[in-house]
């Protein structure tokens, strides 16, 4: 069961994914924000469309498998995990990427949206949709 994707049926998991994410360098929402993550190396790529890929971010956690623990997304990037049981707290952690961060993938610009904790692979990830960004128009002076 460990290897067995659990939720939504149809999802490419991240070991068919590619590296080569680029560090996030900008956010359409917050123009002021500063703490962009310096290393996206461990996450996975798969590009689900030419306008639309998808983001495998490991989480780093202790949390059980979902047959003992229940994952919430909080603000806009934290993960907290509760016991399925108890409704105790058992882990917390902040995701590297946020909606609006702008990363590069393959030459292009990709504005990061939401997304879903899921458990694949025998460990929990986060799962993020990103959009194309239009290309800034040159200017012909």
């Amino acid at each position: 069961m460990a290897d067995e994707i659990v939720g939504v049926v149809g999802i490419v998991p991240p070991s068919f994914g590619v590296s080569g994410l680029a560090s996030a360098h900008r956010n359409t929402f917050y123009p002021y924000k500063r703490d962009y993550p310096a290393d996206l190396s461990d996450c996975r790529v798969n590009r689900m469309r030419p306008w639309r890929i998808t983001i495998w971010e490991p989480l780093p956690t202790k949390a059980p498998s979902p047959a003992k623990a229940d994952p919430w997304c909080c603000y806009r990037q934290t993960v907290i995990f509760y016991d399925r049981f108890t409704g105790d707290e058992i882990d917390r952690h902040d995701t590297r990427l946020s909606w609006d961060d702008v990363v590069t993938f393959d030459g292009d610009e990709w504005e990061v949206g939401g997304g879903k904790v899921q458990w694949i692979e025998g460990r929990w990830w986060m799962e993020r949709w990103a959009r194309r960004c239009a290309p800034l128009p040159v200017s012909k002076e």
